[in-house]
């Protein structure tokens, strides 16, 4: 978006299409820093699967460990499963607390 907002900016000369664009490169800039760091300290771990048999259901945990001292917030888990089984499956979490873990079982 930032490119198509500079490229109407060359192609206008108006000021405030030239600030929009400034504005988006900024924030992408700044997301390429943060989302790594955030995501550093996180310890994911699953859980065995338990044997099962034709017709069972399957259920899977997954835990995920914050050791930080800062909670980490809006988070986005995928857990890609062999095509066979089923499609990725998405979770979003809101608050992973400091110090805390997370288990999402599906």
């Amino acid at each position: 978006m930032a490119i198509y907002y500079l490229g109407a900016a060359i192609n206008t000369m108006a000021g405030w299409l030239y600030v929009i664009s400034g504005v988006c490169l900024a924030l992408l800039g700044v997301s390429v820093f943060l989302a790594p760091r955030s995501l550093k300290n996180l310890v994911v771990k699953r859980a065995p699967i338990p044997l099962v048999t034709v017709g069972d259901e399957l259920s899977i945990e997954i835990e995920i460990y914050n050791p930080t001292q800062k909670p980490v917030i809006l988070l986005q888990v995928t857990d890609i499963l062999p095509f066979i089984l089923a499609k990725p499956i998405n979770n979003p979490i809101d608050t992973n607390e400091a110090k805390n873990s997370y288990r999402w079982q599906y």
